[in-house]
């Protein structure tokens, strides 16, 4: 499966090193739909 999407990280610098504070990806790609055997029938 091939993914697409953007992405955002946030640095910030601490005692003179970057760190990533906060990643987060946002996928283009839609979610796959349940399998039909996992939703329970009334």
């Amino acid at each position: 499966m091939q993914d697409m999407g953007n992405y955002v990280v946030l640095w910030e610098k601490i005692d003179d090193d970057w760190k990533v504070l906060w990643d987060a990806p946002v996928s283009s790609v839609p979610m796959p739909m349940p399998a039909t055997d996992s939703i329970p029938s009334e």
